[in-house]
């Protein structure tokens, strides 16, 4: 490793095109719609496309048929069943331009603001010319550059935490451009990528913010409170965004009432312009489909017992690590033990830091991201409240986390740093063999799910590009 860091800008750049290169063929890879959701977000882009109008605002006779009948299917997918009976002779269209309606599968999407979808349009328009499939590949591609954009922005955070040291920075991009489930997540359709995005630059904006040795300009301050409005846009969990900026605000106090009123509207015009009217409009579902759909209502007090009894904690950690298609392609158990085996490590190298006194972390520093990590989780967990008590089932899943992997992994190398010279560098190497091998087993879980063979190219790939 040494070798490699002589020359860091030479190990960045082959991190990060090693990433795209590793996506695109991801994106090729993974059977169309064979993730959470995917047909919904892609129909959301027709829409916006084709109606020039969002789905949430549209009247209900936009989303009907031709004869003034609802269509209720949901299309979960069409390609997966056809691989799994050996059928080759598939169609070259996924999906048919000509037909916008909404299904009732994807009314959970339509509520969702449009920042995502506006952000794929153009690719949209650039896939055109070719089939459905490859519009769907353009699509997917859009999302892996977000997904690099994260890495960027990652790479820049660790470097503001982590400025003594060369290689921690380098190490975070590669550990999490290796981590399955972020693989996964921005080599398809699905608008978690950029949430993930505009919370890593929420965070690295506000961090470089808190370390100016300068009291920063109200320019500078309104631009991180832009950012963090704007991110409301994405998923409405980002609205925890907004409490944490006024948290930055308690450090970087803006001076004078002209200065405060510029920075609290910048961060509540973005989520005033669509949440609004999107009240007004739909009342409490405009937040969560799940506040407004009572099926089977369930007391409060029941969540904690039956979260357990459902063996939840495990799911989600499995789901966070790499759980792949509609949660039904796990790795083997055997990786997900390793990934636990990582953070006890790390722990037990923090409760060493602990005792030596090792810890120099501004306390500032320190309690804004462990505000972030349990503010965000706690929205989360709100959120699963919400549906178990109005559905008697429980709606979370571990990729809602990838927004924090940046900041565990993060912590999982700080922990590694705690240990002496020799075993710091053993346990990196064992740390970053985890990930690689993590990746590996991806791979083959995916194939041999899908293909039952282990194959280099997609069939699909083949038959549709033919």
């Amino acid at each position: 490793m040494c070798m490699f860091l002589k020359k860091p800008a030479v190990l960045f750049w082959a991190i990060l095109v090693f990433f795209l290169v590793k996506g695109i063929y991801f994106c090729f890879f993974i059977p169309p719609w064979e993730a959470p959701d995917e047909t919904g977000h892609v129909k959301y882009v027709l829409y916006l496309f084709h109606y020039k109008n969002v789905p949430a605002f549209a009247s209900q006779s936009s989303i009907k048929n031709g004869d003034g009948t609802i269509t209720w299917r949901y299309q979960r997918n069409t390609v997966f069943p056809k691989i799994q009976k050996g059928v080759t002779n598939f169609h070259v269209n996924l999906f048919n331009r000509n037909e916008y309606q909404l299904v009732r599968g994807v009314l959970n999407i339509t509520i969702y603001p449009p920042l995502y979808y506006l952000y794929l349009v153009p690719f949209y328009f650039i896939s055109l010319p070719f089939s459905s499939y490859m519009s769907l590949m353009f699509l997917r591609f859009g999302s892996l550059l977000l997904g690099m954009a994260s890495l960027l922005l990652i790479y820049k955070t660790a470097k503001l935490l982590f400025s003594g040291s060369v290689y921690i920075p380098l190490l975070a991009m590669l550990l999490i451009a290796l981590q399955p489930m972020f693989t996964f997540i921005t080599a398809v359709v699905n608008n978690d990528t950029v949430v993930i995005m505009l919370f890593c630059l929420f965070i690295y904006l506000s961090l470089r913010l808190m370390l100016l040795k300068k009291y920063p300009t109200c320019i500078k301050i309104i631009l991180v409170g832009l950012i963090a409005g704007l991110a409301t846009l994405s998923k409405p969990q980002l609205f925890v965004t907004i409490p944490l900026y006024f948290m930055l605000l308690f450090f970087k106090n803006p001076k004078g009432i002209y200065n405060w009123i510029l920075v609290c509207m910048s961060v509540l015009i973005f989520p005033a312009l669509w949440y609004i009217p999107q009240f007004l409009h739909g009342g409490t579902a405009s937040f969560s489909y799940a506040i407004s759909r009572i099926h089977h209502s369930t007391p409060l007090w029941s969540y904690p017992i039956d979260f357990i009894k459902a063996k939840q904690p495990v799911g989600i950690f499995m789901s966070f690590w790499g759980y792949f298609g509609w949660l039904d392609v796990p790795m083997p158990k055997w990786i997900y033990a390793l990934f636990a085996s990582l953070l006890c490590i790390a722990f037990l190298g923090w409760i060493i830091g602990i005792k030596k006194k090792r810890i120099h972390t501004s306390s500032a520093i320190a309690l804004f991201l462990i505000s972030s990590v349990v503010f965000y989780s706690l929205v989360i967990f709100l959120y699963d409240l919400l549906y178990f008590t109005h559905n008697s089932v429980f709606a979370i899943q571990g990729r809602y986390f990838l927004p924090l992997l940046f900041l565990l992994v993060l912590w999982i190398l700080q922990g590694l740093k705690f240990y002496s010279k020799k075993l710091q560098n053993i346990f990196i190497a064992i740390c970053i063999m985890v990930f690689i091998i993590s990746q590996i087993t991806m791979y083959f879980s995916l194939s041999s799910y899908y293909y039952h063979t282990f194959t280099f190219i997609s069939p699909l790939t083949e038959i549709y590009l033919q």
